[in-house]
């Protein structure tokens, strides 16, 4: 019976990792992504983009940022980007890299997880990208008064 028992877990394992596999790809290669937040520089924004561009670490990033809550879409965006980036890197940026400032949404993949990551928060599904991108840049521009912590 314990045996069984075994021999079904290790059946079970071996489905859950194909399903995390693209097509063709064996099961033994998966790495499980490593996310290193929050973002203190540019490269490393540049690096974590780079990590999103694979569906299988698209789709954590996007589990683990609709998880952080928040009750408005204010609240919601302003805790998913203070795991994001940086107390010291928020101010260094804003959302299209005017004044001086580095681009957020040059980071694609980045804004693709934020916005996926919002409709995925329960009563965010019809969110537009216009309105999260209104509070990406708000969040932003207060940087320095806010302290980048979640409201």
């Amino acid at each position: 019976m314990q045996q069984e028992q075994k021999k079904q877990g290790e059946i079970y394992r071996r489905l859950e990792q194909r399903q995390l596999c693209e097509p063709g790809e064996p099961a033994e290669d998966i790495e499980e992504p490593i996310f290193v937040l929050p973002c203190n520089t540019i490269d490393d924004l540049q690096h974590l983009d780079s990590q999103l561009k694979t569906d299988h670490t698209r789709r954590k990033m996007v589990r683990n940022l609709s998880l952080l809550g928040g009750v408005i879409l204010k609240s919601v965006v302003y805790r998913m980007m203070h795991e994001i980036v940086t107390h010291q890197l928020s101010m260094t940026m804003n959302l299209s890299g005017v004044k001086g400032k580095q681009p957020l949404n040059i980071y694609t993949e980045i804004m693709r997880a934020i916005h996926k990551a919002v409709r995925k928060n329960g009563n965010f599904h019809n969110t537009t990208e216009k309105e999260v991108d209104t509070s990406l840049g708000r969040w932003l521009s207060g940087a320095k008064d806010i302290g980048a912590g979640p409201q």
